[in-house]
Order: C-alpha cells, then structure tokens, then sequence
C-alpha cells in the first residue's frame, strides 16, 4: 500500500486510544505539536527530541483539548505512539535492546535516558513539510480529539 495522504490520514482518524476514563487524547495532542513545530520551523529534521518546546505545546495543546479525567503527561504518547507504525523510536547508544523489547518506558526521565529522539515515517515528514498536506491531517485529527 502505498503511504500517502489518504493513507495517514486514514491512520490519524484511527489511533489507538485508552478509553478507559474516556477517550485519552494524549496522542492526538502529541501529534498536534510535533507539527506546530514542523510547521513554526523548529523541528527541520526528521528528529522529534523531548525538548522544552514539545513539552510546552504539548501543555500549550493540552489546556485546550486535554481531559480533565487525564493527566497532562508527553511520557506516554512518546512512547505509544510508536504502535501506530509512523511514529519510531531512536534508541540511544546500549538502549537499543529495551527499545526492541517493546518494554513500556512510563516515564519522563526513563525516556530521556533511553531515547535519543523519535521520527516520523520518511512519507509522512515530506508530507507534513507541505501546507495543503499538513492542513488536511491537523484538521483530520481535530475531528477525532
């Protein structure tokens, strides 16, 4: 299959949520800030660090879409999102058999220690670089947090 727009965004309206205490919308929310650095130009490579900036739009997002049966934290999503085969971890130098093992790293500081950053697919980055394309899968997402 080939992954183009039509593709992501088909992968976008069915991410894999806790719906536990309501729909989580961790990842979603993760997404949106991921690309509002793509798109603010802060993000130039196919390099997404758990940085300052991903944190506070993650927050930034969260105050306006997040749950209030949630709690606020980049930690999960960071990590689970790799589920949804478009997100991938980048292990650090020795951590690349955790990484592998699909062991879940719960925490802030247990993903720093062990991942270097993580990437989109190569498809999905060229297309996020594109205003239409990227307008089309932020508002894709919108529909679903």
């Amino acid at each position: 299959m080939s992954k183009d727009l039509l593709f992501y965004s088909k992968k976008f309206a069915k991410l894999r949520v806790d719906r536990v205490r309501g729909i989580a919308p961790h990842k979603p929310i993760l997404l949106l800030s991921a690309i509002a650095l793509i798109q603010q130009g802060i993000i130039r490579q196919n390099q997404i660090f758990l940085s300052p900036e991903l944190i506070a739009t993650f927050l930034k997002y969260w105050s306006f879409l997040g749950s209030e049966s949630h709690r606020a934290d980049i930690a999960q999503p960071f990590f689970h999102l790799q589920s949804e085969d478009f997100w991938h971890l980048k292990a650090k130098a020795g951590f690349e058999p955790v990484i592998n093992s699909k062991v879940k790293i719960k925490t802030l500081n247990g993903l720093r220690d062990s991942v270097q950053y993580s990437y989109f697919d190569d498809e999905l980055f060229e297309l996020i670089q594109n205003l239409s394309s990227r307008n089309s899968l932020i508002e894709d997402r919108k529909s679903v947090v």
